[in-house]
């Protein structure tokens, strides 16, 4: 994490802000998710914890102010427009990383102002609106063409608890689909085969299925005419009772 200052100087503050992890991450999005007007990260590992939501609780009596933009002539997300705040440029962009992207609210610093002397927005069509003495500490939704805006206020920054959230994956067996789901792919044959028994060597149509592994849940497969199998469900655990596994012996008769 790097530090800009105004010399245009850039300073490792990494350690300063807490964000060192000894994690696989692939990609991360910026994007202020409890409303204070303070960019907050989420970080994508692909390793376990593989999500996590970094505060910024920076203290600091500094001010900032926001815009989210839609397109009626440009694109309702506004992707390509450029938003200039007191000279200060930035650009709403997509595709920010791998299967990640920022927030379109963009977040601009002003520092000891409380408020912005003047904004431009140039939309992708060529449209250009401007605005003076926006005050900081808002967030301003802007529609293409229209010369009125909306205003919300930031919501007063408060430290969220620090932990890993729990959660429970389990199956619920009173789970029940009350319409019926199209498959990832058309496939002609016996359809959905569920094996619920805790050991099991099954026959069905002409696929032979003897499990060498122990079955700790029910494991669903998806059978089709020229016996093809899928595994549906992550369910297979060692009969030594280590680490989980998803291997298991197919054969056709």
């Amino acid at each position: 994490m790097l530090l800009v200052r105004k010399d245009g100087k850039y300073i490792d503050v990494s350690g300063l802000s807490d964000s060192i992890f000894a994690n696989d991450s692939r990609a991360f999005s910026i994007v202020d998710f409890d409303g204070d007007g303070r960019p907050d990260i989420v970080l994508k590992s692909r390793l376990g914890p593989q999500v996590r939501f970094l505060q910024n609780d920076w203290t600091g009596e500094n001010h900032s102010i926001a815009f989210s933009l839609r397109g009626t002539k440009s694109n309702r997300d506004a992707i390509g427009a450029h938003v200039e705040v007191d000279g200060r440029r930035q650009v709403a962009q997509r595709g920010i990383g791998i299967l990640s992207q920022h927030s379109k609210r963009m977040i601009f610093g002003l520092g000891a102002l409380q408020t912005a002397a003047r904004v431009r927005i140039t939309w992708p069509s060529g449209a250009v609106q401007e605005f003076s003495n926006l005050k900081a500490g808002r967030t301003y939704t802007v529609v293409e063409g229209s010369t009125e805006i909306t205003e919300k206020e930031f919501r007063q920054p408060h430290a969220l608890p620090a932990g890993s959230p729990r959660g429970d994956t389990a199956s619920r067996s009173k789970t029940r689909v009350s319409e019926p789901i199209p498959l990832p792919e058309p496939q002609r044959g016996p359809g959905l085969f569920v094996i619920v028994e805790q050991r099991a060597v099954s026959r069905f149509s002409s696929l032979s299925l003897r499990l060498a592994h122990r079955i700790t849940r029910a494991l669903a497969l998806l059978l089709n005419a020229r016996t093809m199998v899928k595994v549906y469900a992550k369910t297979l655990r060692s009969s030594s009772g280590s680490r989980p596994s998803r291997v298991a012996r197919f054969s056709s008769v």
